[in-house]
């Protein structure tokens, strides 16, 4: 992109007209750029605030599978929630973002010498698994234990866990609830 080889900064695009975070996007930058380039981000947030360039640079799947993990989605703190809804009947974007959000997760983890962070998927609404078609078992490595141990599926029918495929999983790492 022109502007970013150019080096132009968020304060002299701001002072040509640039007034949201969604003209920045209008301008041509995506959310690769703010995975990628950590001062534009900082630099977004503190001229618009963390939801206006959230809701201007995540809007799309495969906008979810980019920041999901990465250090943009920690500054932003784009719920895991909201990545899963723009993955909706995509089940292989949604096992993406999954995968994204554990591994970074147990990076984190493993930084903060062994104490336990909180878990991304205690806070994911199972509904949600349901509406993007995800079946637990194709989520790679380490992400399938997590899960199973962290996410609440208070009041999920049988059929429904047997559906994202929680039975199937918890016969080998134990009760999903």
């Amino acid at each position: 992109m022109l502007l970013r080889a150019c080096n132009v900064s968020v304060s002299e695009l701001c002072a040509r007209g640039a007034s949201t975070a969604r003209e920045f996007v209008q301008l041509g930058f995506d959310a690769i750029d703010l995975v990628d380039d950590r001062q534009l981000l900082r630099d977004l947030v503190v001229r618009f605030g963390g939801d206006a360039v959230a809701s201007a640079f995540v809007a799309s799947v495969s906008d979810a599978i980019m920041v999901a993990g990465a250090v943009s989605e920690d500054e932003l703190k784009i719920p895991p929630n909201d990545l899963l809804r723009l993955c909706t009947r995509n089940a292989r974007a949604a096992t993406a973002v999954l995968e994204q959000l554990v591994l970074h997760w147990s990076v984190c983890e493993a930084a903060n010498c062994g104490i336990r962070l909180a878990s991304p998927f205690a806070r994911i609404d199972w509904r949600l698994l349901r509406e993007c078609n995800v079946y637990l078992p194709n989520v790679p490595g380490i992400a399938i234990t997590t899960i199973c141990n962290d996410l609440d599926t208070t009041g999920m029918p049988v059929a429904e866990r047997a559906r994202v495929g929680l039975l199937t999983i918890s016969s080998v790492t134990g009760p999903a609830n």
